[in-house]
């Protein structure tokens, strides 16, 4: 018969979870739009491209997939 360990028994093991979001409080709206324009500033161009391709993705409503390929200079749009 198992032993009753009190101790394990209400105990969750998860996994260690790192969040990159952050939240920012800003005081004057020209501080927020600051730290806007250094995180667009700061983006690589690729992933300005690829944020695009998305908005004009889900402007026109296409369900196309957008698909990365391992070089960060290429995107492939699958029409299929």
């Amino acid at each position: 018969m198992p032993e009753d360990n009190s101790d394990n028994k209400n105990s969750v093991n998860e996994p260690n979870l790192n969040y990159d979001k952050q939240i920012h409080v800003f005081h004057s709206f020209e501080e927020a739009e600051l730290h806007q324009l250094k995180l667009v500033i700061n983006q690589k161009p690729v992933d300005r491209v690829k944020e695009v391709v998305q908005l004009i993705l889900r402007i026109y409503k296409i369900n196309h997939a957008v698909k990365e390929i391992n070089s960060d200079r290429d995107i492939i749009i699958d029409k299929g």
